[in-house]
């Protein structure tokens, strides 16, 4: 189930088009809440080492230069954690934390988003 999700997920979330369309939105939002005063950061969340294993590594290259670019041109706070390793046991399923996981996770940035 993992293998399969992981190489349909990056298939899809990653292809050339959505991932352009998605930086669009990303950009007019950022532009939104930055204009009523909030402060705007991005963060990569873990995924589980199967997930990594099998996702479609050519289509998530494209994806993250094309996030490194937004987030250069919008000057934002990038928290890439796509490369940390947690046990499967902080994760609900192949790509989502639980909330354990997002605990752990929230615990050891937030204070450097303050």
């Amino acid at each position: 189930a993992c293998k399969i999700r992981a190489l349909e997920e990056t298939a899809y979330r990653y292809s050339t088009d959505l991932v352009h369309e998605n930086t669009e939105l990303l950009s007019e939002l950022t532009d939104l809440l930055r204009a009523s005063g909030k402060k705007v950061f991005l963060i990569t969340f873990p995924k589980t080492q199967c997930y990594n294993t099998f996702t479609n590594k050519s289509n998530l290259k494209e994806g993250r230069l094309v996030i490194d670019s937004l987030v250069k041109a919008k000057g934002l706070t990038y928290i890439d954690l796509s490369k940390r390793i947690m046990p499967d046991t902080l994760f609900k399923d192949a790509d989502h934390l639980n909330s354990k996981g997002i605990k752990m996770i929230w615990e050891e940035i937030l204070p450097s988003l303050n």
